[in-house]
């Protein structure tokens, strides 16, 4: 995730400049996706407020592993009576649909999370100024590896990763260069 500094009233656009980049080494955006925050912290400023930041998914090719987050979907079990879609001509046209509304569906793109003091159960997490929620970087993990799955963390941070990563059986590296976050990783994880 990489949000954008606003200087001299224009957003910086590190975020699509990241993307591009990380084209032109050979990787795919294989998906954006949208982290939008349940409680943006108001920065009483002359613009909206930054309630979200892009996630970009990237790989070489296919993704080795996909394990789709999934929600119940509202009218599962009704009959499907027909949908409707543009043809060639830009004209809406019935198409038959015919069996029942699954139970479940892939969720969509855009994950909603509440930053503040619930993005961590751990205090120490508070003493680096940019932690984010605990539950996104699970979704992310089990979204794209396996037990067992190794999880590169090259901005270390507070831990966060390296915490989630271990509680739900995947193994790390990360690096990080602040003596004191590695300090305060390594009793995060140490618990």
């Amino acid at each position: 995730m990489v949000n954008d500094q606003t200087k001299n009233y224009s957003e910086s656009g590190t975020s699509f400049r990241q993307a591009l980049e990380f084209k032109e080494l050979g990787f795919s955006i294989y998906d954006t996706m949208i982290y939008a925050k349940n409680n943006p912290p108001p920065l009483n400023h002359t613009r909206y407020e930054q309630g979200f930041e892009y996630m970009f998914v990237f790989s070489k090719g296919k993704v080795r592993v996909f394990n789709p987050l999934k929600e119940v979907c509202k009218h599962h079990g009704r009959n499907r009576t027909g949908t409707r879609r543009l043809d060639k001509e830009g004209s809406l046209k019935s198409i038959n649909t015919k069996g029942f509304v699954k139970e479940e569906k892939i969720i969509d793109n855009i994950w909603w999370y509440s930053v503040g003091k619930s993005e961590s159960t751990d205090k120490i997490a508070f003493q680096h100024e940019a932690i984010f929620p605990e539950k996104l970087v699970r979704d992310h993990i089990l979204s794209w590896s396996n037990e067992g799955d190794l999880i590169l963390d090259i901005f270390m941070g507070s831990g966060t990763v390296a915490k989630v990563s271990l509680e739900n059986k995947r193994n790390f590296i990360g690096f990080e260069v602040s003596k004191e976050n590695c300090e305060n990783a390594n009793k995060r994880i140490g618990k």
